[in-house]
């Protein structure tokens, strides 16, 4: 008795090739043995050539399709070596790692909008006290503008010497009010929110000192060295530094919190950009910071298209821009 012809095309018998890897993959993953996934039973279910799918055999006139058959060979020999090394990961553990990085970029999504919230938040509390404030301000310097034409007549005009201050440096951070009861609070939204609350009220603060300061501005990534720069930098000595260390990476956060500022007149703002490669920011991420306080590689890309680098001839608050790099 003859064999039955085998009328399929190539395209077919590809296929049932592929169908049938499926099949077995799973039923190789279920009973935990490899050999139920091999090509030798793949090919005979298949009904297709074993040598084609080795690649020991070549169809001259269709090199495409032998790629093809080679292709099916060596998915199979991947997986086989895959699960050999228990690299093979199942299709549960891979959900639940789609479903975490989809929580991070929903964590990370959400930041702009708790800082909105919490900006806003402090306007509508302060815009009363601000009014008040105001009003006592411009009486005040009413009186001191009489009293000053008054003694202008008499006394001559002091000349400008050296001030020797004896300088304060004033760092406020968001990150400084993440610590809840001992834990670092990243990503959540109650105690984000509460941390930027908490910021702009403490600046508002620090700038409302009859002190002459100038506002250093930080831009950077997370572990761009900021914080370090901000404790330890060599600023300049003829007023007090206020320094804002948050990493502020869009051009809208920086000119909202400027615009908020405004009523601080005799205020020069300094912009200190961080320009810290991706490889020492990953670098620091993993060894210097506790796990708690580490970020996912994603969640640091996902920043890293959020920064947008400050460039004076578009933000005009800009009096001074710093450059930090690494040595």
């Amino acid at each position: 008795m003859s064999k039955k012809r085998d009328d399929r095309t190539h395209d077919e018998k590809l296929t049932a090739l592929r169908e049938e890897f499926g099949r077995t993959k799973e039923c190789a993953r279920s009973s935990g043995l490899i050999n139920d996934c091999s090509i030798n039973a793949i090919c005979k279910a298949a009904g297709v050539e074993r040598l084609l799918v080795l690649g020991h055999r070549e169809l001259k006139k269709t090199p495409e399709i032998t790629a093809a058959y080679r292709k099916v060979g060596d998915d199979i020999k991947e997986f086989r070596a895959g699960f050999s090394q228990k690299k093979e990961i199942s299709e549960d553990k891979v959900r639940i790692k789609q479903l975490e990085d989809e929580l991070d970029a929903v964590k990370l999504s959400v930041g702009p909008m708790i800082k909105e919230k919490a900006y806003l938040e402090l306007l509508s509390e302060e815009c009363p006290k601000k009014l008040e404030r105001e009003k006592n301000r411009v009486t005040e310097l009413q009186a001191r503008l009489i009293h000053l034409e008054n003694e202008s007549m008499s006394t001559p005009k002091p000349s400008k010497v050296a001030n020797n201050l004896n300088i304060v440096r004033t760092i406020i951070s968001p990150d400084k009010f993440r610590n809840v009861e001992g834990h670092y609070k990243f990503g959540n939204e109650r105690y984000e929110e509460e941390a930027w609350k908490k910021s702009y009220s403490k600046l508002e603060l620090a700038l409302s000192r009859k002190l002459a300061m100038r506002l250093y501005i930080l831009v950077g990534l997370p572990c761009a060295g900021k914080s370090t720069w901000a404790e330890e930098s060599v600023l300049a000595g003829d007023r007090h530094p206020v320094i804002f260390d948050a990493t502020n990476l869009e051009r809208f956060e920086r000119a909202k919190l400027v615009h908020s500022l405004q009523r601080f007149g005799d205020l020069p703002k300094a912009c200190v950009y961080f320009d810290t490669d991706m490889e020492t920011i990953r670098g620091r991420n993993r060894d210097n910071r506790s796990s708690d306080r580490q970020l996912t590689d994603d969640v640091l890309s996902m920043k890293l298209q959020q920064l947008e680098k400050p460039d004076p001839y578009d933000e005009t608050w800009i009096d001074q821009l710093i450059i930090v790099r690494q040595p």
